[in-house]
């Protein structure tokens, strides 16, 4: 709704609206509300808008974003992109497993029409722009940028053991291990 799309007066991003359900996700409006979703990895989110992630590069000492919901608390949710495109994430932790915007996706979890773009990916093994690993479904996703590791390191995703459909990257993808 139009509620859903607006700031608030004084300039600053206001709370992610909704509720968390499939039928009132949460409104995402910012890298901030992004970083903010570690609180619920059951819960259900969309973008309200395009999000620009270059601040990530200045995040946590140079090592960027933080992969959401390492391993061992994967994303069980969903999360629909509404086709709004993030834009510069940047992560640099390339002694760490289970790397990308989402670490892991986990078997009952949906990710869709989600556009990650002049991203810049750096792991060690399950190394990805969307997910470093993935048992959930992934669809009408896309990524862009470059990616590098040691194993299992691909555009979209680094580790895929179920379904990604109607989705597309466009990566420089380099590993020094085996396995690409």
């Amino acid at each position: 709704s139009e509620d859903e799309m607006q700031g608030s007066d004084e300039g600053t991003t206001p709370l992610p609206t909704g509720s968390g359900t499939p039928e009132d996700p949460f409104f995402l409006r910012s890298i901030g509300d992004i970083i903010e979703m570690v609180d619920d990895r059951e819960a259900h989110y969309a973008l309200a808008s395009d999000i620009d992630a270059s601040s990530t590069r200045s995040l946590h000492g140079g090592e960027g974003f933080e992969p959401m919901f390492a391993l061992g608390n994967s994303f069980r949710g969903s999360f629909d992109g509404r086709d709004h495109n993030i834009t510069g994430l940047y992560i640099n932790r390339p002694t760490t497993n289970q790397v990308g915007f989402f670490s892991w996706v986990a078997a009952n979890a949906v990710v869709v029409n989600l556009n990650i773009i002049d991203a810049e990916v750096i792991g060690s093994t399950n190394v990805g722009i969307l997910a470093g690993r993935s048992t959930g479904v992934i669809s009408g996703c896309s990524s862009s940028g470059t990616v590098s590791g040691e194993d299992n390191v691909g555009g979209l995703v680094g580790t895929n053991w179920r379904t990604v459909e109607q989705s597309h990257s466009s990566e420089t993808v380099t590993a020094s291990g085996s396995k690409i």
